[in-house]
């Protein structure tokens, strides 16, 4: 509870991030589940806060009606758990990216009833905008997430079983069949059990994977995730781009009530906004415009005018919002 404690008595302290997450984070804190803000708040990595309050302080500064992006915030999460804080975080992303590209007067918009609405209202060279935000979370079938979820769950239902580090070394960006998945799965379940500290595990496909088991005195577990890569990891990757073309064409289309139909509005412009979480370490720059322009095409084709962003980082701090 000190890291947790040490993070509200620092929120005040940090305005930007008060204003817009600060109940979130109490709500959190009342339900005793964690964040890795809280972490920041107490001090752990001061530029990474920084960086927080800067990207928050300047999302503020381009609204017209802040109080309302506040008021947003606190709905959609002050219920939700704690993962929820990175899908909401895509929409200050969104902001700021479009904000950087002449987009002015954006406009929160609150969720009423059961009718759909868009996240945001803008303006472009005068014209009016519509604007939808969706998070395109990493796949559940890499490596990465993947001992991620198998970790978090050992820890929950035996913590002092899993009192240890977990440091796992692979070079696999791709995704993994169900058999390699399984496989992994018991061969962290099974690290409590293992009298070497180190566990080589091969995978279905020939997937190296290490596994290191490290006890500290400063903290009883955490897990930590290295990637390797190659020069094959520069070269163009056409099942990602395959991969990212299904997954925002599927957002898109779940998307479209919010513009058309009896929503639509033939003097504004419909914008999708998609923060891509990419698997890769590296990826080819060009593979999100491509799927932007592919999506848009294929809309147009029957009268749906969409414009479709999608953004595979986070945007540049700006240094004169830190202070703020």
């Amino acid at each position: 509870m000190a890291i947790k404690d040490d993070a509200l008595l620092a929120l005040p302290k940090n305005p930007a991030i008060d204003w817009l997450l600060g109940s979130v984070l109490r709500n959190l804190a009342i339900r005793e589940q964690s964040h890795f803000l809280f972490e920041l708040l107490a001090g752990k990595n001061p530029h990474a806060l920084e960086q927080w309050n800067a990207w928050i302080a300047e999302f503020r500064s381009v609204l017209r009606n802040p109080a309302i992006a506040a008021q947003k915030a606190e709905e959609e999460l002050s219920t939700s758990g704690p993962e929820r804080i990175s899908d909401f975080m895509s929409e200050v992303f969104a902001v700021l990216n479009l904000s950087r590209a002449a987009y002015t007067d954006f406009e929160a918009v609150l969720a009423r009833g059961n009718r759909a609405a868009v996240d945001f209202m803008a303006l472009n060279e005068g014209q009016r905008v519509r604007i939808e935000v969706k998070h395109l979370h990493e796949p559940q079938d890499i490596i990465r997430t993947a001992v991620t979820q198998r970790w978090k769950s050992c820890n929950a239902k035996n913590p002092s079983r899993f009192n240890f580090w977990l440091g796992v070394r692979h070079h696999h960006h791709g995704v993994l069949s169900e058999v390699a998945i399984a496989r992994l799965n018991n061969a962290i379940d099974s690290l409590p059990d293992i009298a070497a500290n180190e566990y080589h595990v091969t995978l279905d496909g020939g997937i190296d994977v290490v596994l290191t088991r490290t006890t500290t005195v400063a903290s009883n577990s955490g897990l930590a995730i290295s990637t390797g890569f190659g020069s094959e990891d520069f070269e163009f990757d056409l099942p990602e781009l395959q991969n990212l073309y299904i997954k925002a064409f599927r957002v898109v289309s779940d998307s479209l009530s919010k513009f058309f139909g009896r929503q639509a509005d033939a003097d504004a412009i419909n914008v999708i906004a998609m923060q891509w979480d990419t698997p890769n370490f590296m990826h080819d720059e060009g593979t999100p415009q491509t799927v932007q322009r592919a999506i848009e095409q294929a809309f147009a084709t029957v009268g749906f005018q969409l414009k479709v962003l999608i953004f595979a980082h986070e945007p540049h701090h700006d240094s004169r919002f830190c202070a703020q």
